[in-house]
């Protein structure tokens, strides 16, 4: 029986910062009320990959893509920073979820199914917040915007 996927929208590129960054920037210009932030997490062993479910008004459902990073120096974590920072200024309800390795592969190729909603809508217990307000306070994340 072939898995039924899963209706949402997709932004941004996997493996690709910037690209990220842009799609949720351009969702706050837009004013689009964002009412919840699922940051959906792979653990890699040297490091963590992330993509985020975001919801908005009237149950809409949007993933940005895995273009961030964790746990080591470089572009991924300085726009993990920055995007944490940005969304934070427009919802409290930010948390954290490890998911495994099949559902983060189906989220770079915009392939997630019914059944991996429903997991990920389903799992009740995140990470302690405290990670993500660990990384929205750096420095780094002053930084100017840039579209190019």
């Amino acid at each position: 029986m072939k898995a039924k996927l899963a209706g949402i929208q997709y932004l941004g590129e996997s493996g690709i910062t910037q690209e990220c960054k842009k799609a949720v920037i351009n969702l706050v210009h837009a004013g689009e009320r964002i009412e919840e932030v699922k940051i959906l997490t792979f653990e890699e062993p040297y490091s963590k990959a992330h993509a985020l479910l975001l919801a908005l008004e009237y149950d809409i459902q949007i993933v940005i893509k895995g273009g961030f990073a964790s746990d080591y120096n470089g572009e991924g974590p300085k726009g993990y920073a920055f995007v944490l920072n940005l969304l934070a200024q427009y919802t409290d309800n930010i948390d954290e979820y490890i998911v495994p390795q099949r559902i983060f592969e189906r989220i770079s190729s915009s392939s997630l199914t019914v059944k991996d909603l429903e997991y990920i809508n389903s799992v009740n217990t995140p990470l302690l917040t405290q990670h993500h307000r660990r990384i929205i306070k750096p420095p780094a994340c002053t930084q100017q915007v840039s579209y190019h």
